[in-house]
């Protein structure tokens, strides 16, 4: 992919979205910040990480011109914006899985619901049922 479709996805991804709050902070200010957040939050084992990830979060569409990153660290930086679904496969097992738990939690949800309002009572304890007139078409009470 070309040097400026990336630069054009970048410019579209980054601009579009809310203002950056870190643009504008000077650079000195900005990695005094990361070191005191890194201390107070036990942090330091990975400060070097974070002091580049606070440069590359400050200038995003810059990251061929910070020069604390290396090589690897901006190849890795523009496979996120070439490859953006190359994923491990179990993130996708784990994101189907969970959406198809949802689903069925959802479908007990409203049987016990649903099932314990109009059938349960009925089959357990043979109770009268009337319906109200209401606006509720679900609205019955058990006698």
């Amino acid at each position: 992919m070309s040097a400026d479709i990336l630069q054009q996805r970048r410019s579209r991804l980054t601009l579009t979205r809310i203002k950056n709050p870190l643009v504008g902070i000077p650079r000195a200010e900005l990695l005094q910040d990361v070191d005191n957040y890194a201390q107070s939050n036990s942090l330091t084992d990975i400060l070097p990480m974070l002091r580049k990830g606070a440069l590359v979060a400050q200038n995003p569409l810059g990251i061929e011109d910070i020069p604390d990153l290396n090589e690897s660290d901006r190849e890795a930086l523009r496979n996120e914006i070439t490859h953006r679904w190359r994923h491990p496969k179990t993130l996708y097992f784990t994101i189907i899985l969970n959406s198809i738990a949802a689903a069925i939690q959802g479908w007990d949800q409203t049987g016990i619901c649903h099932g314990n309002k109009q059938l349960l009572p009925l089959l357990t304890f043979g109770c009268r049922v009337e319906r109200r007139q209401s606006f509720v078409p679900s609205d019955i009470w058990y006698s």
